[in-house]
């Protein structure tokens, strides 16, 4: 659980359903493109291509009926930013599955990373 999160009334599994979806569409997304890269190809395939897309359009969808436009600023700021994620996920999606597309753009925004330490 989540402190400020999963303990929040406003904030329900609904809501977070399609966060895990993107989640995982991203990471089979970014393993098809080492896949591909491993056996020499310098691009997924078209109907892959299409069939990312689709999916991505498809959480887009789910996560507006979970997480409709405010109708005022009287909405929790767990609630604005959820909704506004999604506003940058929905107008900016060219850029977040660039690197599915170009295999020289990188899927974050550490490319010379390769293991982040991790503190303890």
């Amino acid at each position: 659980m989540r402190a400020g999160v999963d303990d929040h009334p406003s904030v329900g599994l609904r809501q977070l359903l399609p966060a895990g979806d993107m989640v995982a569409l991203l990471c089979e997304a970014k393993d098809m493109v080492e896949t591909a890269k491993a056996k020499g190809a310098t691009s997924l395939s078209d109907s892959t291509l299409h069939s990312i897309r689709i999916r991505y359009g498809q959480i887009i969808a789910a996560g507006r009926l979970t997480n409709p436009g405010p109708p005022s600023l009287e909405r929790h700021c767990y609630e604005r930013k959820a909704y506004n994620l999604l506003v940058r996920l929905d107008t900016q999606r060219a850029d977040v599955l660039r690197f599915a597309s170009d295999f020289r753009a990188s899927f974050d925004n550490y490319p010379d990373v390769a293991v982040m330490p991790k503190f303890t």
